[in-house]
């Protein structure tokens, strides 16, 4: 990203329509100021377990943090919540997350299915679907406007789920914990909002000409908002779904570059720490023994495994090769004709962690050396439409982790390919 923002940094791309746009920040309404007993106080000097200052390009890693409770340094982890995540599944060392997860004698999850990772939890407390909840949604970084919003129930929840923000604010409210005073989420998020009124910026969501109506106001001073009270105002957002400021002010170069002078330094930090020289490309398998390497992607239909267990997602899983219900091996045609591989032929493919079998696709897109297998298959667990579907390609991953960021490598692994 540094090579990418310093070009458009040179031709001058920055807070230019078509270019790198920072949003404005939206100015939802702070929390409470955290009150610390003697407890908190005593638990805010102890050291992160993701933190690891030898690698300063990544300050917080999963590595350190499996680390840290294999070890029990610098203490021992009792209590673990997992929140929307399936780490034994996705992440690529699931083995040393397993032995981890084994130390921690006690384990929640907030998963609303049987996953890989809840079958290793105590306690299952099921968070409602994204259409049973009250939630905020805020922009992506890439448009150049601030905007929220407003995500509420379309449908009563199913089954015995509760919102997993209810469940922290009960627990909250139980320890009479004094810096989160909300009696459920609804509640907290209307807290929040109210800064938006408090402000008196923006529109609730709204039509092309009532902007130019807007741009037209604000140029000559008038006052944004039309809601008299707050209430009126947080009806307004929830029928018409949220809101957001349309005019962004270009080069406000103080609030974009957090220097003392406003402007884009190209000096890259780290080379001034000699951190780069330190460098080692993590590469622990031959290349005689295994020639080519092993590229994993996600697929927009499975959400990184997430849309394995429903058929209709599977049926659209491979859309673009006509391959559903199962994982394939996309092979260079050149490669594929050396390796005496056509397409539909079952292939395995082997590195220094184990093998797997999978269906050979021939890909021009692919490149000579390279292998690419689809990610979010080969669950071992997650319901009957996603257990024993296709093969997961992170348990043939090698156990190389970058030194700078000590995050996994997730490109350095190399295969070989035999025809079965």
């Amino acid at each position: 990203m540094l090579a990418v923002h310093s070009l458009n940094a040179l031709v001058g791309s920055f807070e230019k329509p078509g270019g790198v746009v920072i949003p404005d920040e939206i100015p939802l309404r702070e929390l409470p100021a955290i009150e610390t007993d003697s407890i908190a106080k005593s638990g805010l000097t102890k050291p992160s377990l993701d933190e690891h200052q030898k690698h300063p390009v990544g300050l917080k890693s999963v590595n350190r943090l499996l680390e840290s409770i294999l070890s029990d340094k610098p203490y021992s982890l009792d209590t673990l919540f997992i929140y929307n995540s399936n780490p034994l599944f996705t992440y690529p060392h699931q083995e040393k997350f397993k032995k981890a997860m084994e130390k921690i004698p006690f384990i929640v999850s907030f998963s609303n299915f049987i996953d890989e990772t809840a079958e290793y939890a105590d306690i299952i407390l099921p968070d409602h679907s994204f259409l049973e909840k009250w939630d905020l949604n805020q922009a992506v970084p890439t448009i150049n406007f601030a905007f929220i919003g407003i995500q509420k129930p379309v449908v009563k929840p199913f089954h015995d789920s509760r919102h997993s923000g209810d469940t922290m604010l009960t627990i909250a409210s139980r320890i009479k914990g004094m810096s989160l005073p909300f009696k459920d989420s609804l509640e907290l998020l209307k807290y929040r909002v109210e800064g938006i009124f408090r402000r008196g910026s923006g529109l609730v969501i709204s039509e092309k000409f009532e902007e130019s109506w807007w741009d037209f106001l604000r140029k000559r001073g008038w006052y944004g908002l039309r809601h008299t009270n707050y209430e009126e105002f947080w009806k307004t957002m929830i029928e018409t779904g949220g809101w957001w400021e349309p005019l962004h002010k270009y080069g406000e170069w103080e609030r974009i570059f957090k220097n003392s002078d406003g402007r884009f330094k190209f000096v890259y930090t780290l080379k001034e720490q000699d951190i780069l020289s330190s460098y080692t490309s993590p590469e622990s398998n031959a290349k005689d023994t295994f020639p080519f390497y092993l590229n994993t992607f996600n697929m927009l239909t499975n959400q990184k495994g997430k849309g394995a267990n429903s058929p209709l997602l599977q049926e659209m899983f491979g859309f673009y090769h006509q391959q559903h219900w199962k994982s394939w091996i996309e092979i260079n045609p050149e490669l594929a004709e050396k390796l005496h591989l056509h397409d539909g032929d079952i292939a395995e493919v082997e590195s220094s962690e184990g093998k797997i079998r999978l269906t050979v696709k021939i890909y021009a897109g692919t490149r000579h050396d390279v292998v690419n297998i689809p990610f979010g298959q080969g669950h071992t667990s997650y319901g009957r439409y996603a257990k024993g579907i296709g093969v997961n390609p992170h348990t043939i991953m090698a156990k190389d982790i970058d030194n700078l960021s000590d995050i996994p490598s997730l490109s350095s692994t190399r295969v070989r390919i035999t025809k079965v």
